[in-house]
């Protein structure tokens, strides 16, 4: 029986931080899902659901056991209809820590057979997040070192602006 695992996310935009998660998740499982997720009690998001899965197909193209998808809603739904064993969560920090400890408690509670598996970035990654990106992008900062190749093009075109002088 394959182990089936979902890493939901927004993505928005893809981070060298996620991409590690995908690596080191396809190590452990049979296959990976990565699921853009769309919530819609949340803002929207800077990328389109279409770029957000561009940037993830050209950036996890070298691993063999990703599959990437979309799913509007709760995450635990999709693992369910997909057999998932487990949901993949990256945490970076005490206060992802502390959110991913309550989420999994609620999803305990809906679904008992789907277990949450946490996994770290690597070091260089901890502090890097989709806001920053997207902050950095927008000033015309050097942000290439901190996303995959294969997104940075997607997020320079739709991001970066003429600098405002102030």
């Amino acid at each position: 029986m394959k182990k089936i695992a979902i890493y939901p996310g927004s993505f928005d935009p893809l981070t060298i931080g996620h991409v590690e998660i995908m690596e080191k998740a396809a190590k452990i499982f049979d296959e990976v899902y990565v699921v853009v997720c769309v919530n819609p009690s949340k803002p929207p998001a800077t990328f389109s659901v279409e770029e957000r899965l561009e940037m993830i197909k050209k950036s996890a193209k070298n691993i063999d056991n990703i599959k990437m998808d979309k799913h509007f809603g709760r995450a635990l739904d999709y693992a369910e209809r997909v057999g998932a064993v487990a949901m993949i969560r990256g945490v970076r920090n005490t206060r992802d820590l502390e959110n991913e400890i309550t989420q999994y408690h609620f999803n305990h509670q809906m679904n008992r057979d789907i277990e949450t598996v946490i996994i770290f970035p690597n070091a260089e990654s901890l502090y890097i997040s989709s806001s920053s990106i997207k902050e950095l992008a927008q000033i015309k900062s050097d942000f290439k070192k901190y996303v995959p190749k294969g997104a940075y093009e997607i997020i320079k075109k739709r991001l970066c602006k003429e600098k405002v002088e102030r």
